[in-house]
Parts: structure tokens; C-alpha cells; sequence
């Protein structure tokens, strides 16, 4: 009599990657992680040419974040060189600004001390809550994320 039973080989799933990349382009790289509720918001070291490109720039990435609002955020500016045009900053208030105040709760990472300062003085212009810090661990916790960060 021959056997005729099907042998199954049952292997675990293979874990998938709980960040979602939702935008990259040269100024900015913004990922989720659903599973943590989390966004997290990289700016590059590419400066804005004029305040038209920063405008451009800075509603693709409304677009992008909108959708997760809810998501607790870190913004990390480290990489930023310091904006001294007016116009930028100006276009920087008005595209950005009413969403990133949405997001709760927020934490940015500067570079620098004077970094730390010019985001903290257009935090209290607006009335954000988020909070600025000078190290991504600081930023993490505050979040509530694990660090050092899983592999």
C-alpha cells in the first residue's frame, strides 16, 4: 500500500518592515511605522534656492503627512543649514506650520544651541507643543520609542 499523505513544510512568516517610506525627495525623507504610530520627518542638507522652491517643496510634504496626523513625530533638522531669508521662513510658516502644529506630540532634533533657539521662538510664534531636543535619544523617549532603536 503506498502512502499517499501530503508532507507540509510550515516555515514562520517572514517579519515585514513596519516603515512605510511616504516621500523622498532632495529636502526631505518622511517614513511611518503603523505599528508604533509613529512619523518620523528627516530634513536633508539641501538649502532652498528661493522661497517659490521651498513652497513647492514644503506642500509635498503636507501632502505626505497629512494622512498621519494622529502619529506621534519627530522631526529631525540636524542636517539643516540655518535659513537666513526671510521669505523662506515666511513660506515655511504658512505651508508647514499649520499642519506640523497638528502633530501631538512632536518632538524636533536641532544641531545647535542657536538651531534650538530659532525653532523654539517659531514654536512660541505659533503655539506648538511640541518639544526641541539636542539628541534623538532625548527625542525617543519623549516619544515613547525604544532606544537604541531595534534592529
Amino acid at each position: 500500500m503506498t502512502d499517499t499523505r501530503l508532507l507540509m513544510t510550515i516555515r514562520p512568516s517572514t517579519p515585514k518592515s513596519s516603515t512605510l517610506h511616504v516621500l523622498e525627495d532632495a529636502y526631505f525623507k518622511v517614513s511611518i511605522n503603523r505599528q508604533e504610530h509613529f512619523l518620523h520627518i528627516i530634513r536633508s542638507d539641501t538649502s532652498f534656492v528661493s522661497a517659490d522652491e521651498a513652497r513647492v517643496a514644503h506642500q509635498k510634504l503636507v501632502s505626505a503627512v497629512t494622512p498621519y496626523l494622529r502619529f506621534s513625530a519627530m522631526v529631525d533638522l540636524r542636517k539643516a543649514k540655518g535659513n537666513t531669508d526671510n521669505d523662506i521662513e515666511r513660506v515655511i510658516r504658512e505651508v508647514w506650520f499649520p499642519t506640523m502644529m497638528q502633530l501631538s506630540p512632536m518632538a524636533v532634533i536641532v544641531g545647535t544651541a542657536a538651531g534650538r533657539l530659532h525653532v523654539g521662538r517659531m514654536f512660541r510664534e505659533h503655539g506648538s507643543r511640541g518639544k526641541i531636543f539636542l539628541s534623538e535619544q532625548e527625542a525617543r523617549q519623549f516619544l515613547g520609542l525604544p532606544w537604541p532603536i531595534p534592529p
